[in-house]
């Protein structure tokens, strides 16, 4: 096997292992790298806020992601996106996570 090869066998290896469940990974659910808007850099900024993004992706691709997601939960995704990025302080960041979070489980429980 050449090194060339195994190096690359390795980072694939890497890279699969790294794509597990949210709790095994970090961060948003985003690169924060580049120009972003001010929401987002208060994600990047703000671990608790990472973690509640990634948990609210993971929720949304669990209930279909935006390809096949009801009808109802992608306009709901999307409209508190819209809403999220006008926010301007970590506290309307954390609210609107949470309500998306909440909203997203109790669909996923059948309640919604």
């Amino acid at each position: 096997m050449s090194i060339r090869w195994s190096a690359a066998f390795f980072a694939g290896l890497a890279l699969w292992a790294s794509s597990g469940p949210a709790a095994a990974r970090q961060g948003p659910s985003f690169s924060c790298e580049g120009r972003l808007k001010v929401p987002e850099q208060l994600i990047c900024a703000d671990d608790e806020l990472a973690e509640m993004d990634l948990k609210m992706s993971d929720l949304f691709h669990e209930a279909g992601g935006p390809k096949h997601s009801p009808y109802r939960v992608h306009t709901y995704i999307r409209e508190s996106l819209a809403i999220r990025n006008q926010c301007r302080t970590a506290r309307c960041v954390r609210n609107l996570l949470t309500d998306e979070i909440n909203y997203l489980e109790r669909y996923l429980d059948g309640n919604e």
